[in-house]
């Protein structure tokens, strides 16, 4: 009976933290007319910035997903075509007025992945992320942080230049190494137009593996990054 009394409200906790409900509407409050809200790669004030919102911005997106960072909850959201990270304490709920239902739209794709799969040659700017543990970082340029919540701490990554697969033209790979240790990294992107990550209803255009040599591997999915 006391193992059963100290396991609930562990178990209340972990509902309370992590199952945020999905595709409800936010806005941006607490932040100051001259700011913005950054959106990061991870739930980490230090990772990466994969986009912004305005201080009053509106029709922000929440995709159920929630981590807790030192005293406060960050939440993942989509705004703007971006998905990424932000601190829940500059969001509130938005009311949703009562509108007139509009004609049945003819179906359309998924709206992150545009064109043929099979026609595309180069590889966009892209912003990743997975899961248990959480990580992200910003596929752009010649350097990124590679930030998870798994242990270890942030890493620097020197990034070469995409390399795409001759006989698969929906892959990359992308050859790295630690800025400050040397150690290899290999990221391997495929675009599939179906990545799931597993707790939320988004869907992902390309899906990714980071192995760490010596381990461990990451997997998660990547969405098209803000070029701002």
């Amino acid at each position: 009976m006391k193992r059963t009394a100290f396991i609930f409200p562990i178990l209340i906790l972990f509902l309370a933290v992590f199952a945020a409900p999905a595709n409800a509407d936010f806005r941006v409050v607490r932040v100051s007319a001259n700011d913005v809200l950054n959106i990061r790669a991870a739930p980490n004030p230090g990772a990466a910035k994969v986009g912004t919102i305005p201080a009053k911005g509106t029709g922000i997106t929440a995709t159920g997903r929630t981590a807790p960072y030192g005293n406060f909850t960050w939440a993942e959201i989509t705004y703007g075509g971006v998905t990424g990270w932000v601190n829940k304490h500059y969001l509130a709920k938005e009311e949703r007025r009562a509108e007139t239902p509009s004609p049945a739209a003819p179906p359309q794709a998924t709206q992150e992945v545009t064109g043929s799969i099979g026609e595309q040659a180069s590889l966009e700017a892209l912003s990743c992320s997975g899961t248990e543990p959480f990580w992200g970082m910003l596929l752009k340029g010649e350097e990124t942080v590679f930030d998870s919540l798994g242990g270890g701490g942030p890493m620097t990554l020197k990034l070469s230049p995409p390399t795409q697969s001759p006989q698969m033209r929906t892959v990359w790979a992308i050859d790295a190494k630690e800025k400050e240790t040397g150690k290899a990294v290999s990221i391997t992107i495929k675009r599939t137009g179906q990545c799931s990550d597993g707790m939320s209803d988004i869907v992902f255009p390309y899906e990714t593996l980071v192995n760490v040599a010596g381990g461990p591997v990451y997997a998660g999915c990547c969405n098209i990054a803000n070029e701002q």
